[in-house]
């Protein structure tokens, strides 16, 4: 079984990414942060 099918299995979210590790984390980061300031104003543009 592959490593990711075994996290996929248990409910994990599972992302492959090639590149800059620390701009992957500022952009996964910043979606989730524009994703609860939505939830809480959806006023927002």
């Amino acid at each position: 079984m592959k490593l990711s099918t075994y996290h996929k299995m248990l409910g994990h979210e599972v992302v492959f990414y090639k590149g800059d590790l620390k701009q992957f984390v500022i952009e996964r980061i910043a979606n989730k942060c524009i994703d609860e300031f939505y939830k809480i104003d959806e006023n927002i543009n």
